[in-house]
């Protein structure tokens, strides 16, 4: 008797401390998971992002709830770093690889994710390649979620009608491609100038082979000042562009047309060619008025018998906040995203064009052929603002605006971007 009063002393002494000893396994507790993303071109399908990550995530963790905040990049950027500073700033956010990340990270927001490999298993699985954009001084600071390409959508059947019959591979022949096209009655490109940012696409296309074709470690130049925005190479590049200009091979007032009407009009098929990433393949595979086979090369800016790179880059990366206080549950959702075979990792995949995220393989889509038959053999080298501070890549497409209407040449475009670089230098040591 004396034995079992004892026994039940120790319970009733500990057994509000072991709780799961005495009553079996406790309940998870909820929580609440704080999620920001940029914002995608809207379409009829469901976005992973904002309805079918949370969806997934509820269905296998239903203690953990995703709230999701999604803005345009310019705003995104501002936001989020003044979340940070404030100490109120997402669980997880999505962050640009190479120099925006190392910009970063001297702040102290982003966690160290290779502190313990064993927490999130999926790394090992990652080429050290493709962790390099988010590595600084050894440590992985975001999960890249997939592989970006820039390129030159095109209409299959205006080509045909204006007897192309190979993809150009050099700039001579991309021009008679234009030449072709426009001595058919056709627009050969149309470009949404109207808006900045897009300019980028159409400069960095052109940047891959005539900035590191021969010199691979030119931005690390540029940065260091050896090599500068005025360099010849960077004037030949920028008057390249502006010819497809000057000849007519741009849509007439391009400067008015933004990201969505461009869209419209290569899904109409009112022009036969548009310069931009595999971000915006929704957009451009759009049903409009006319009903054509798409494809996709590189932009070849490159002269004969000099080589032909492709602008390639590291997507954004999954980055959890430092100061997080559901580390555990974060690193849940990880894991359910990256481990292979798992429904939100199935439809990760599927949302991601053309390379899945954990880069086994490639997409078949036949649109990428053609570039993607270059991707096995060609060199790639990742966009040409990867190291610039914020700044430098507004300057230079604004001041191509300017350019586009007359106002300056493109040796003052060039000249105006090597100051505003070095003005941010100055004033950031």
């Amino acid at each position: 008797m004396k034995r079992w009063i004892a026994v039940f002393l120790i319970l009733l002494t500990f057994g509000s401390a072991f709780p799961l000893v005495i009553f079996g396994a406790a309940k998870a507790q909820p929580v609440t998971l704080s999620f920001m993303f940029t914002s995608r071109p809207k379409t009829d399908q469901q976005d992973f992002y904002l309805d079918i990550l949370p969806q997934l995530v509820k269905e296998k963790f239903p203690e953990i709830t995703l709230t999701v905040d999604t803005l345009p990049t310019d705003q995104y950027k501002n936001t989020i770093k003044s979340r940070l500073a404030a100490g109120e700033g997402p669980d997880v956010f999505t962050w640009w690889a190479f120099g925006l990340t190392e910009q970063m990270v001297g702040a102290d927001y982003f966690m160290d994710l290779s502190s313990d490999r064993r927490a999130l298993p999926f790394l090992k699985k990652m080429k050290p390649d493709l962790l390099k954009g988010f590595t600084v001084h050894g440590k992985v600071y975001a999960i890249p979620r997939g592989t970006t390409f820039l390129g030159t959508f095109y209409n299959k059947e205006m080509f045909k009608k204006a007897k192309i019959a190979k993809i150009p591979t050099d700039w001579p022949a991309f021009l008679a491609a234009c030449e072709k096209l426009k001595a058919a009655g056709m627009v050969p490109i149309v470009a949404s100038d109207k808006d900045w940012a897009r300019i980028q696409y159409m400069l960095y296309n052109a940047a891959a082979s005539l900035l590191y074709s021969d010199d691979p470690d030119y931005d690390a130049k540029l940065i260091s000042g050896k090599a500068k925005f005025t360099d010849a190479k960077w004037i030949n590049m920028l008057s390249k562009m502006k010819t497809l200009y000057d000849k007519g091979y741009i849509i007439k007032n391009s400067l008015g047309i933004g990201g969505e009407q461009a869209f419209q009009l290569f899904n109409d098929g009112k022009a036969a060619m548009i310069f931009d990433g595999t971000w915006d393949l929704l957009s451009l595979t759009k049903k409009g008025a006319a009903d054509f086979e798409r494809g996709m090369f590189a932009l070849p800016t490159n002269e004969p018998g000099k080589p032909l790179y492709l602008p390639f880059s590291i997507d954004s990366g999954f980055v959890v906040n430092r100061f997080t206080k559901n580390k555990a549950s974060v690193f849940k959702v990880l894991n359910y995203l990256y481990r292979d075979g798992t429904p939100l990792n199935k439809a990760f995949k599927q949302s991601m064009t053309p390379a899945p995220p954990n880069f086994g393989g490639i997409s078949k889509d036949p649109l990428f052929g053609n570039y993607l038959g270059l991707y096995k053999h060609n060199k790639t080298h990742y966009f040409c603002n990867a190291y610039w501070p914020d700044g430098v890549a507004t300057t230079l497409c604004m001041k191509f605006q300017e350019c586009l209407i007359g106002s300056i040449s493109v040796e003052e475009v060039a000249a105006a971007t090597e100051r505003k670089l070095r003005e941010i230098q100055m004033n950031n040591p």
